[in-house]
């Protein structure tokens, strides 16, 4: 089953995030001014953001759930959307910064 897009209110979207676990997705929040990601359990630590190709042993699809990383990753970098992971230690927050073809995460109050 393919799960699109889904908005459930204004500023409040489900996006599909395959790959960890059969329908994953991350909440997408958007205010009109600012922008939130709740990545769930497609990022577990840090260093998936500077190497998103690493997969955990969670993850039930490795390769796809790389894909997924990547794009996610892509779609937010330079953006100054908030990363909201689950299972990061401080800081609980970051921004994605692009480097070449990669990128690295800061804390949004810097």
């Amino acid at each position: 089953m393919n799960l699109s897009d889904a908005e459930l209110m204004q500023g409040i979207k489900l996006r599909p995030a395959p790959g960890h676990t059969p329908g994953n997705v991350v909440i997408e929040a958007d205010d009109g001014n600012r922008r939130a990601v709740l990545c769930g359990d497609t990022i577990h630590h840090p260093v998936q953001i500077e190497r998103p190709d690493w997969s955990s042993n969670f993850c039930s699809d490795p390769a796809r759930s790389a894909v997924t990383r990547r794009e996610l990753l892509a779609r937010m970098a330079d953006t100054g959307t908030v990363l909201l992971p689950a299972h990061f230690a401080t800081p609980t927050a970051v921004t994605i910064v692009s480097e070449g073809d990669g990128f690295f995460y800061q804390d949004p109050a810097e």
